[in-house]
């Protein structure tokens, strides 16, 4: 189905393929026709052995609600690569149901909070999020935070600032073998602002203060201010 121009469908365009296992759907301006559905829950309702579902390059600014909600009998792969989604679709928000959702190369400037609580349920093995214009501010340090420690994130070092910025973080970053604090100062010393968000693991880990008092050394001796500090609340 791909490379057909797709803004008209009907709810019942996939019904007489109920033991579809891969639906591709590439650059055929879907986007359109999926909004269009009267009832997007009828479109994969008889689709339920799908497990590859791939819609890139679709000019997809938004999914509708309820088209991935069936009982499918294996985990989905979801590939929405190089479309136009500012913010995650409705997933269905239940355990075990996606295995893979692939992003890169859409407008997102983060995932919100709600985004991050949707993923914590569904637990995808892995999400893909390289290429996409993330903000460069404070306003997404707990989107940062999640990132580092969701473990869901497969291409971490794909996601950088839409300023031009990488993105440091310690499992990404930091060299097998070398020793941690080695690790710290190198970072520091590399990184042009480094951000605390203080949390009550954070408190209580030994290498925060360590962190800091790093960041305020390096401060001193450049002579300019690097340290940002968050407090969550």
């Amino acid at each position: 189905m791909s490379g057909f121009i797709c803004k008209v469908l009907s709810v019942h365009l996939l019904s007489h393929f109920p033991k579809l296992i891969t639906l591709i759907a590439q650059d055929a301006n879907r986007g359109v026709g999926l909004n269009a559905l009267t009832d997007a829950s009828e479109f994969l309702k008889m689709n339920l052995d799908l497990q590859h579902i791939d819609k890139m390059q679709n000019q997809i600014k938004s999914l509708p609600d309820g088209l991935f909600h069936h009982r499918f009998r294996q985990k989905l792969s979801i590939l929405l690569d190089r479309n136009n989604l500012q913010s995650l679709p409705n997933f269905p928000s239940k355990p075990n149901t996606i295995q893979l959702i692939s992003l890169k190369y859409n407008k997102l400037s983060c995932l919100s909070d709600d985004d991050m609580a949707m993923l914590n349920i569904i637990k995808p093995s892995s999400v893909f999020l390289g290429g996409n214009p993330i903000e460069c501010s404070c306003n997404i340090l707990r989107f940062l935070k999640w990132v580092n420690h969701s473990g869901f994130i497969s291409n971490v070092n794909g996601i950088e600032c839409s300023k031009g910025f990488s993105l440091c973080l310690y499992h990404k970053d930091f060299k097998g073998g070398t020793p941690i604090a080695e690790c710290i100062v190198e970072a520091i010393n590399s990184s042009r602002k480094v951000a605390f968000v203080i949390t009550e693991d954070f408190l209580e880990s030994s290498w925060g203060t360590y962190e800091i008092e790093m960041t305020r050394t390096h401060a001193f001796q450049e002579g300019r201010e690097s340290m940002i500090i968050v407090t969550e609340g």
